[in-house]
């Protein structure tokens, strides 16, 4: 496992609970064996924290989330781990603290600790659903942007915005379907004010 963080004796095993309104677990992990074991300290309008929080969510580890804004302990054990910065994405597995990890490195954290718990969380290896949608969306956006010069060159500029049209109605639909598959449907609060 490596780890940019440092070992430090007495970190909770839980997210500290402050006032009961910092700890957020994510949906449907809520009873998760597991989710007391990675715990991730961070902050509303943070784009690494979304960024993290939602490949986490993807590779479907269970996690308890902290805001370090409304929980003054939070920001505390923040800055113990982090050499007094209050620098989030921050997260502990298992007691070992992590500052700025890429989902990849936190995987790791927790197949050290936890093998069959991420044994479940790995992304299978092999072709995509959306990735053969993306390969078919611009197959079928460029044939269409061929199309449209070919209409036009033949004289017919209603028939070339036509196509254009429904080419950025195909190319908005194609985009929809795969988050759809991505599972991006839930929105991540992390970047709203006044999140907690």
């Amino acid at each position: 496992m490596t780890s940019r963080g440092s070992e430090a004796p007495g970190f909770p095993r839980e997210a500290p609970q402050g006032n009961g309104s910092a700890v957020e677990r994510v949906p449907d992990t809520v009873d998760t064996p597991g989710s007391d074991l990675v715990t991730v300290y961070w902050r509303p309008g943070c784009p690494y924290c979304a960024a993290l929080r939602r490949g986490l969510r993807r590779a479907g580890l269970p996690t308890a989330e902290v805001n370090i804004w409304t929980d003054p302990e939070a920001a505390a054990m923040v800055r113990s781990i982090a050499g007094g910065n209050e620098t989030v994405p921050t997260v502990v597995v298992a007691g070992t603290g992590l500052v700025n990890p890429k989902v990849s490195t936190v995987l790791d954290a927790v197949h050290a600790v936890a093998p069959d718990l991420v044994a479940n969380t790995r992304p299978a290896k092999g072709v995509r659903r959306a990735d053969v949608l993306a390969v078919l969306q611009w197959i079928v956006v460029i044939a269409l942007v061929v199309a449209s010069f070919a209409v036009e060159a033949a004289g017919h500029a209603g028939a070339s915005w036509a196509i254009d049209g429904v080419n950025l109605a195909i190319f908005g639909g194609f985009r929809l379907l795969r988050r759809h598959l991505e599972g991006n449907r839930a929105p991540d609060t992390s970047t709203r004010r006044g999140a907690s």
